[in-house]
This record gives C-alpha cells, structure tokens and sequence, in this order.
C-alpha cells in the first residue's frame, strides 16, 4: 500500500456493474481486512485525499488467501493541469407523441436567448420576424412548465428568456383543452412548445431592462420581472419602442403578435396601408399556481398596447385572362391608430380522485382610428384603362368576450368510464363608422378620356355575431389501453350584418342609399355525434372515429322581410395512427375532414362598394365546403436526426370567386362554390452533430402543390402552382472563441392558370444569411448578413436583389448581468420590405416601408435571485 498516511486511504470491491459489494478503511499500518466475500471477478477501486482514484481488476479465489501487494496511485499533483469538459449533448427522444430536447447542456453565447437556443435544435426553423416553424409548420403556441404565457405567444418568451434557465424543450401537437378534459378527440390540434425550466429558475425571481437610442429619434425601452416558485409564476413586462418592434415579437409582418398590440383589428372599409414603422407602448402580467396538492390550478393574463403607424406601400398585381394580362399598379399611404386591451383566466378545481372543474373566461377590446389615401391605374397589355384616386377615414370598434364552463364525473370502480357537460358562449360586436371618396377616369384605346366616375359617402358598417355551445360526453373503457366515447352537442350561431350607406347632398351625408344598405341576419343550428375508438400503448397508439353534423341555416333580409332556409348532413371521419419502433424512431399517419361555413360578409346579396374599381356581391346561395386532410410523418432521431412531413388535401363545394373584369378594367367579385382545389406539400430535414469537429449541419428540402379554382369572366379557371427548394444551416460554436452560423436557401416557383396556359410565371428565388462573432476579453464583435435575390418577370423588374449588413460589439460587466452594446443597421442601405406572392390566377409584388440604416446606443440589465421574494 501507498506510505503516506495510509490510515486515510478507502477501499471498495464493486460488481461488474458497478453496485457495491464492500467497503472498509485502511489499519494505521495501512492493511484492510475484508471476510465474506465471494469468489469471482470483481472491481478494486482505492480513495486517498492526497492521491487521486485508483483502480485494477480483481480475481478471489474458493480457499486461497489474496494478497493486495504495493499499491501505488499516482499523486493529484498530477491532474491540476487544465482541463476542458464538453458537454454531452443527449439525444432528442420520443415520450408518446412528444418530441423532448434535452438542451441543459448545449452550449449558447453569453447571455443567450431562447430563440438563439431554440434555433439549435434540429428541425426547428426562426425567421427574422420571431416566427417558428418545425419541419414547415407554423408553432402557434408556446408553455412554459405546462402554462400559458401571455396567452401562448411564442416570442414573449423566446426572447426574453435566458437559455440557460432552459432544461428541455418538448415538440408536440396539443389537444384542444375540451379534448383533453373530456377524453373524446375532436380533431384540433395546435402544434405547440413547452418548455420545462431548470429548477434553480424555479426558486426565486429575474429580472431584465434594456434601454436604447441614437441621435436620430429611435428609441427601445423594455422591461421584464418574474418571480418563479415551484408551480407559482408571476410576470410582468412592458415596452415603448419606434424600431419596428410590435410588442416583444419584433413581427411587424403579423400585427397580431408579442403583446398583442395592433391585433387583428376588424375594418370594414380597410383603411391601412399595411405595418409600416409602428410606435408601440404596450405591457402585460401574468400570474399562474397550483395550490392544496394540485386540487385548485388558475392561469390569468392581461395586456394592453397601443400602436400608431404611418405606412407607405406599393404593389403590382398580374391577372392571367383568357387572352390579356390585367396590370394594376397601386401606391397607398395611411396614419393608424390603434388601441387594446385584452385579458384571459382559467380555473381547474379538483375536489378528489372522481370529480373536475374547468371554467374559462376571455375578453378584447379594440378601438382604431384611420386615415388613408390611394393612387392607382390598370392596363390590358400594356395600354392605360383607369386610374383612380380614393380616401378613407373611419373609426372602428371590435370587443369580444367568451365564458365557458365544463364538468366532469368518474366512475369509482372503473376510472376510465367518464361522463363530462361542457358549455360555453361568445359574443362579439364590430362597428365601422367612416367616410368613402373616389374619383375613377376611364380611358379609350387612344388614350383620350372617356369618363369620370366620383364617389362621395359616409358609411356605417356593423356586424355581430353569438356563439352558444354545449355538448354531453361519455367515455367507456373496453379493453387494456382501450377506450369509446361518444358524444353529442349542441352549437347555435346568431350572427347580424348590417350597412347604411349615405351619399352626399347639400354638404351634408343625408342621402340613404338603399342599393349599398342592407341588414341581414343569420342562425345556424349545428347538432354533432361523435364516436370515437381510441387505443394508447407505448409501441403502437391509434384512433378511429368521426362526427356526424347536420346543419340547419336560416337567412332573413330584414329590411325586405325575405328568408332563406336550408339544411345538410355532413359525415367527417377521422383517423389518427403512431407506431414507435422505440424511443427514437416512429411513423405517424393522420386523417380528418373538416368543414368551413360561409361568413355573413359573403352571404349578404348587396353591394360592397369600399374599392369603387373591385366590388364585392355577396352570394346567399353560398354553401359550406368539406376538406379531406392526410398526414403521414417520420421521425428517426439517431445516428441523424431525420423528420419527414407529407401532407395532402382536397376540397370539395369549395368557397372560391367569381371575377368579372369589363373593358374598363371594372372587377366584380362574388364567392361561389366550386369543386377541384387541393394541396399538398413535403418537407425533410435532416440534422448532424459532427463531434470531431464539433459542427451542427442541417440539410432540409420542400415541395409544395396546390390546385386552385376560381371564375375568371365565364371561364372556369384552373390554377397550378409548384415550390421546390431547400437549404443547408452550419453552425459552429466555440466558448470564449468564436461563433459561425450560416444558412442558406434556394427556391423555384412555378405558375400557370388553365385559361391562358402559355402566359406561365415562373422564377427563382435565393435566401442567404450568415451570423459570425468573436469574443475577445469577455466581449462579443459580431455581423449579421442576409442576402436576397428575385428573379426578374415581367414587370416586377426593380428590386430584384437586396444585401442586409449589421454589426455589433458588446461588452459584458458585473458578472454579464450588465451588457452595454452598440450596433449598425442597414450599413448598406439596401433594405426594401419586398415581397412576391402567388394566388389564383394572379402574381403581386408588394413593397412597404421599412426602417434603413440607423445605430443604436443599448444598456442590458439582466439579474437572477434564486430566494424567495414574495
């Protein structure tokens, strides 16, 4: 044995696989005596403070003494050289149909958000604005330890929150809460994050306050407090930015996003321009717990925003006719106004084992105030047939409330016979109160004037709608893991759609016009009885079962005392099967038909005259279409990380249009019914860590087709369009070095309309961006790069390519809590706000103002406390 002090050595005998068998102290003269230990082939493992682990095979013997001999472990002097630990990555796994990261080891930047984390994981793809794709489709929600965070929004969270407050990062499609309450599938689901926190982010609170600006008026302020215990979350969070930031989102693309501000405000007449530059002031809180051992859960948030924007755009639409091209050009400019309040709570009590409760309530409250003003001309192949001038100021109201309740009862002796009472109600209200003014000149082949057309009106638009539900709920198990239910329900929809419109006579708006006024109301009576077979097992889960819907629709024109009635059977099925082949690999196949009922808009008979230059006639005779939707999926999660999506869907009796364009360039629109749209779209990708480099690469591939029909004039307008791409991501990080991330991508797009098949639109488009940073001295010197290039067609021939250049330094204090930071914008000046779209029979370019080169001056203030504050 070793001579130093012997008396402090350890030894211990381990089996094969590692469990202990003895275990004893050294004698001050440095012997052990170890009795009762079978023989066989064992593990000798020896501890000394001065030395470090030692440890060899051992052999005892039946009847034969065994003799340690001088052990001699090497000194720890020894192993106080340096040493670097990388971190294992472990694999992603499949938990059900949950796709889980474990991410707590992942290597992120300083002070790293979730975004930044998120974008890390293998077929999981952020665009500029914050939005999340997996595998192509869109995430609509994202949990934090199981809870709703400001109502769901993504980008609250991921960027504000810490990556390393991160333990795991799950994936899946997630139930409507009825579903999941009732234990009956309906067929809605929102894929969906969660993210599981670490515990020591449980045990306190944090806190972040970032402020910026530069000489030239631009400005960002925001703030977030939250207090995490256990199941006990509290936020709140706040922002006055004019960077283009709408709430926390940064999407000034969707409105709807971050802290709601400007979201999804309802303006019958239209008056916006598009996003532009919003100047936000917005904030929120959020408060969730559980309490008496999970017997009572509540979750509540509010948020307020307020947004004013002064956007510009221009567009260029292409119409494919029988034997034209239909060009419309179009500049509008806008001032908007808009604010919201909005709140949501949820209640679970759950008095014992047998017995729940779930109550919801919701409510928004939107007011916008508008200006806009438009200039626009069209032309058949090249020659002038209008041009239009138009204005619009309004104000508009929408507020909207909801309120539900469900209950649910237990079988003692057979826990998985349920019997559930659902019922809920909504109501909603918009009103649109403004002024309409055009001037149209139309023109003869030679160019000379034909004729002048102005309008000059004052409109009130308003449209309600009540929503009652309710439905009884039955589950009966019938084998192991096997269970039915059944279910009916109940669902009456009242909606009003009423519009008076006033010409101008004497100066003042008093002339009613009784060919743009109307006022409709429509009741839809929906019964549903829902059976459904589904089995869960661990290997292979699946669901077989459908709704039966009849339809009973009533249309009363209350101003002429005239109405319609109809009624339909409706049968959607539905399918669902997952096999997992084990923890990392499984198939999924998914089969539903849903149905889309006509909006009151679209069933009122009258005139919609807000664009002089394209009405819009309702179509009372318009009925509901039916989608069949098929998805299969593949998910193999080592060696590769491979997801494979393939989706398809066909319509029928669905709802499209009517357009009937005249000499004059006039289009009227009108939805109807038709028959032979589909879609369908796949998606790979397929993700690599290479260890001995220590490099993620990321390959992923898409092709997409959709059949559109719709009327062009009389023709019956079939209409194809084809995407095919892909890119490839590499992203190497190392700690205190530096950071690379590239990602590249290329698309093909294909159009052609079957009334005018020679006139096809096809082109190219390239996507490339590109992330490179150092860190000297605990600083970070950075640029980001984003290159895009169009394919010029036809007359979308400016702008075809831009170069987004930025760059940053930062440098962290007090422990990285303190980030003071200085970046560039822009340097190039190239950004355009340009996008390029195809639908029906039609190609548009849309160009919008966006924000050019500017630098920014920020102070970043993030602090944890892991006790307890309130």
């Amino acid at each position: 044995m070793v001579k130093k002090d012997c008396s402090q050595a350890v030894i211990a005998i381990l089996r094969s696989d590692s469990s202990l068998v003895a275990f004893t102290r050294s004698h001050r003269d440095g012997s052990f005596l170890l009795t009762g230990i079978p023989p066989g082939k064992y593990l000798l493992l020896v501890t000394h403070p001065s030395y470090s682990p030692y440890s060899s095979s051992l052999i005892i013997r039946k009847g034969f003494p065994t003799d340690l001999g001088q052990l001699s472990p090497p000194p720890k002097t020894e192993d106080l050289a340096a040493v670097i630990v990388t971190p294992k990555t472990l694999p992603p796994k499949m938990h059900g149909d949950t796709l889980e990261y474990n991410t707590s080891n992942i290597k992120t930047r300083v002070n790293a958000n979730v975004e930044e984390l998120l974008a890390r994981l293998p077929g999981v793809q952020i665009d500029q604005h914050g939005g999340i794709t997996v595998n192509g489709k869109k995430v609509e929600r994202l949990l934090v330890d199981g809870e709703d965070f400001f109502g769901g929004d993504p980008t609250i969270v991921t960027r504000n929150f810490n990556a390393d407050m991160i333990a795991k990062v799950q994936i899946l499609d997630k139930k409507s809460d009825q579903a999941q309450f009732t234990g009956i599938e309906d067929g809605q689901k929102t894929k969906t994050i969660n993210l599981t926190l670490k515990e020591d982010s449980k045990k306190g609170y944090f806190s972040k306050i970032e402020a910026g600006g530069d000489t030239e008026g631009y400005y960002n302020l925001n703030g977030l407090l939250g207090s995490f215990k256990g199941s006990r979350q509290f936020a709140a969070l706040g922002i006055i930015a004019n960077t283009g930031i709408t709430g926390f989102s940064g999407n000034v693309g969707e409105l709807g996003s971050g802290l709601g501000i400007g979201g999804s405000v309802s303006d019958a007449l239209g008056a916006s321009a598009g996003s532009g530059i919003p100047r936000v002031m917005g904030g929120g809180t959020h408060y969730a717990n559980k309490w008496n051992g999970n017997e009572n859960h509540a979750v509540a948030n509010y948020q307020y925003g307020r947004l004013v924007s002064d956007p510009y755009a221009s567009s260029i639409v292409q119409q494919t006719l029988k034997d034209s091209i239909y060009t419309q050009t179009e500049e509008n400019r806008s001032n908007n106004t808009q604010d919201q309040h909005s709140m949501d709570a949820d209640y679970d009590f759950v008095p014992d084992t047998l017995m729940a409760f779930h109550f919801s309530i919701g409510g928004t409250s939107m007011q916008g105030h508008n200006q806009f003003a438009s200039m626009g001309s069209s032309s058949f192949n090249d020659t002038l047939v209008n041009r239009s001038l138009r204005t619009i100021r309004d104000e508009v109201t929408n507020q909207s409330w909801r309120g539900s309740g469900m209950w649910r009862i237990r079988d003692a002796k057979n826990r998985g016979r349920n019997f559930s009472i659902v019922a809920g109600m909504a109501k909603q209200d918009n009103t649109t109160n403004g002024f309409l003014y055009s001037q149209n000149d139309f023109f003869k082949p030679d160019g000379g004037l034909l004729r002048s057309d102005t309008v000059d009106q004052r409109k009130v638009m308003t449209t309600s709608g009540v929503i009652i539900n309710s439905s009884l709920n039955y589950t009966e198990p019938l084998w192991k893991k096997a269970g039915l239910g059944i279910s009916y329900g109940l669902t009456f929809n009242r909606s009003q759609s009423l519009q008076s419109t006033y010409n101008k006579g004497d100066g003042k708006y008093e002339d009613y016009d009784d060919d743009l006024s109307n006022h409709y109301q429509n009741n839809i009576l929906t019964q549903r009885a829902t059976l459904n077979l589904q089995v869960i097992d661990r290997i292979f889960s699946y669901n077989i079962g459908g709704d039966i819907l009849h339809f009973a629709y009533k249309q009363e024109d209350v101003l002429k005392g005239s109405t319609l009635k109809y009624h339909y059977v409706n049968f959607a099925p539905r399918i669902g099967l997952r096999y997992n082949m084990d923890n990392f690999g499984g198939f999924n196949f998914d089969y539903n038909g849903t149905t889309q009922q006509p909006l009151v808009t679209q069933l009122q008979p009258v005139q919609n005259n807000n664009d002089p230059l394209h009405i819009i006639i309702g179509n009372p005779d318009l009925h509901s279409s039916f989608s069949h939707n098929f998805t299969l999926g593949f998910h193999n999660l080592r060696p590769l990380v491979i997801n494979a999506g393939l989706h398809y869907s066909f319509t029928s009796n669905g709802i499209s249009t009517r357009t009937t364009t005249d000499s004059l360039g006039r289009q009227v629109s009108q939805a109807v019914n038709t028959s032979g749209g589909s879609n369908g779209d796949l998606n790979l990708s397929i993700n690599k860590r290479l260890k001995k480099i220590d490099l993620d690469l990321g390959l992923n591939t898409n092709f997409s087709y959709g059949r559109s029909v719709n009327y062009v004039n009389q023709y019956l307008s079939k209409n194809d369009n084809y995407n095919a791409g892909g890119g490839l991501s590499v992203v190497k990080y190392i700690p205190q070095k530096f950071m690379i991330q590239i990602n590249t991508n290329f698309n093909y797009s294909y159009s052609r309309s079957s009334i005018n098949p020679l006139e096809a639109t096809h082109f190219w488009t390239q996507g490339h961006s590109g992330i490179f940073s150092v860190f000297p001295l605990e600083s970070e010197i950075g640029t980001v790069l984003s290159y895009t290039w169009r394919e010029k067609i036809s007359h979308f021939d400016q702008h075809n390519s831009s170069v987004l250049l930025n760059a940053f330094i930062k440098k962290n204090f007090l422990q990285n809590r303190l980030t003071i930071s200085w970046q560039i914008n822009d340097i190039l000046g190239q950004n355009s706000g340009i996008t390029r779209t195809i639908t029906t029979n039609q190609t548009s370019e849309n160009a919008t103002n966006v924000i050019g080169r500017y630098w920014m001056l920020t102070a970043s203030y993030r602090f944890m406390h892991h006790k307890k504050i309130i």
